[in-house]
């Protein structure tokens, strides 16, 4: 075996480690925040956050509905119906 070969075989099996890593931490980035978005289905808003007594509503945080598209692009799963009236429906 030639050492280019050698050099080659350590390079994928590096390589092979690093993507098995990488999914192994992507699959459980995405249990968090499905976990997440449980939680946000399951609720109405954070108690607290404006200081005042009131309940900022889910759809007040970008971030809420960026979670969704990302889980959507990513894996497929629809948001449930109730929480894309959350998002979609302005708060009163």
């Amino acid at each position: 075996m030639r050492n280019d070969e050698l050099e080659g075989g350590l390079l994928l099996g590096v390589m092979s480690k690093n993507i098995e890593r990488l999914e192994a931490e992507r699959l459980e980035l995405i249990k968090a925040l499905e976990q997440f978005l449980d939680l946000v289905g399951d609720s109405h808003g954070v108690s607290g956050y404006h200081l005042n007594g009131d309940i900022a509503e889910w759809d007040e945080f970008e971030c809420v509905g960026e979670a969704y598209e990302l889980i959507k692009r990513i894996e497929g799963i629809k948001k449930p119906p109730e929480a894309i009236n959350a998002i979609q429906q302005p708060s009163t």
